[in-house]
């Protein structure tokens, strides 16, 4: 069966992309459409708002954490039960990893390894003429020069539309954000379909509303009040027949994902998940649902206590930095961890989760927070990024193949003075040499700021688990 997929992506980023996506997939919503929404890189708050828009679990796609063989079964499966999919880029179309393994990470190299077409939003601002040779730069980037001096090449927009792709991508239109007037979007209309050989899908002016952001990006979904944000507003100006028309000509065709045989555990875990932690790749959860686990769900705020009868816990990334007071708040919950932790309870916390487990917070404002205290230490909300970006990481003391994760966040370890606790990894960055000690390890309890995808981790997935068996 085939269905509509396209690639939402953009010449930079703060180009408007997450904008325009919600607001297509909203319109696509409004018009009765199943549609699956996808986020590519590691990023966790954007598949909040798609989550909120569609009722579906968002769904994070990235090619240098995954492999061909994941990304593929993940469109697969989203899209099974949709009649349309939208999938969000990353920063511009063709920022990926750098060095020796670009473009993967890259919106562009989705494209490849799923042959799908791109709709690119261009901030329009200030340009006329101009957005001509940006939109073509951006069809021609890959396309092979003659090898002779003196031999020209006809350029791709003067070339038949059949054969004016640079490269392997596959553009389906423009969307122009930043649009100053109708008159200014009537001469750039002209110029793209002219020039540039693409149809322009609609234009954004100045809207109503901005979506409110924090130090790690967006503020998620969960923690606003909906009704301010008009998304009405985005699409007001924007051909949502003639993308469904294009994009209905560029259909793929699904396949049925091959299964792989699970190691079944019968286990329980408890897994925070509020507004305070809400950083999980769903197909994380479905993974460890897939190895026979029982998720139970519990609020670090909410909640009187931990679900009962557990055998481990998981304590994904989120904001405890927003929050301390709510969850100095709950005792009786904090009470249990510690009890669980004494017991020997295997307990994984990523990021937010480490942020939680250390004895003290100092957040931007330098007030001070009595956290977990599994580690006795202290972590610092800082004013600049203390890491961003891709890592491959070691575990210490077990021959288990290198992992590859993400790191995003403003806090730092400033002191552990704890004798019982162990370096986890060791990670460095994939165009680095050295390597540098990462994360903790106290009994059962493992650590880090580094976000993992597991489903081509599975041996790391295992050795969690055997600890909670």
């Amino acid at each position: 069966m085939k269905k509509p997929l396209f690639i939402i992506a953009g010449t930079n980023s703060g180009c408007g992309k997450t904008t325009v996506t919600l607001g297509i997939i909203h319109s696509l919503v409004k018009k009765k459409l199943k549609t699956a929404a996808f986020k590519i890189g590691p990023d966790y708050i954007d598949p909040s708002y798609h989550k909120a828009i569609t009722a579906k679990p968002g769904c994070n796609l990235d090619s240098w954490m995954m492999s061909k063989e994941t990304i593929c079964h993940l469109i697969n499966k989203n899209m099974n039960l949709s009649d349309i999919g939208v999938i969000e880029g990353v920063m511009g179309l063709y920022d990926g990893i750098s060095g020796n393994e670009y473009p993967k990470g890259s919106s562009a190299h989705i494209a490849e390894i799923l042959q799908i077409p791109i709709i690119l939003v261009v901030n329009a601002k200030g340009l006329a003429h101009s957005i001509v040779p940006i939109i073509n730069g951006f069809k021609m980037h890959g396309k092979k020069r003659p090898r002779g001096r003196n031999q020209i090449e006809l350029p791709p927009w003067r070339a038949n539309k059949k054969t004016s792709q640079g490269n392997s991508i596959k553009f389906l239109g423009v969307i122009l954000n930043h649009v100053g007037s109708d008159s200014h979007y009537k001469i750039l209309k002209q110029l793209i379909e002219n020039d540039c050989k693409l149809p322009c899908f609609g234009f954004i002016k100045k809207l109503g509303f901005k979506l409110p952001e924090r130090h790690l990006g967006l503020v998620p979904f969960q923690e606003l009040d909906g009704s301010s944000l008009i998304l009405d507003e985005i699409t007001e100006n924007i051909d949502i027949e003639l993308i469904l028309k294009e994009s209905a000509e560029n259909s793929i065709a699904l396949k049925t994902s091959t299964k792989k045989g699970n190691k079944v555990y019968d286990l329980v875990l408890a897994v925070a998940r509020d507004d305070v932690f809400s950083f999980y790749y769903e197909d994380n959860l479905d993974v460890l649902k897939e190895q026979g686990v029982q998720l139970k769900f519990f609020s670090p705020v909410q909640d009187k206590s931990l679900p009962e009868n557990i055998d481990g816990i998981y304590l994904g990334g989120g904001f405890p930095e927003i929050f301390p007071r709510e969850l100095l708040s709950n005792k009786t919950v904090m009470d249990d961890i510690r009890v669980k932790f004494k017991e020997g309870i295997p307990i994984y916390a990523e990021c937010g989760g480490l942020i939680y487990i250390f004895e003290t917070l100092i957040d931007h404002d330098n007030n001070k927070y009595k956290m977990l205290g599994l580690i006795k230490g202290t972590v610092k909300m800082e004013h600049k990024k203390q890491a961003l970006g891709y890592y491959e990481a070691k575990l210490n003391n077990l021959d288990l193949p290198l992992l590859r994760g993400h790191q995003f966040h403003y806090s730092r370890v400033i002191d552990v003075d704890d004798p019982e606790v162990l370096p986890l990894y060791e990670t460095k960055k994939p165009s680095e040499k050295k390597w540098n000690e990462e994360g903790y390890k106290k009994k059962n309890l493992i650590a880090s700021y580094l976000h993992l995808h597991f489903r081509d981790q599975m041996e790391f997935v295992h050795y969690f688990l055997e600890k909670c068996k």
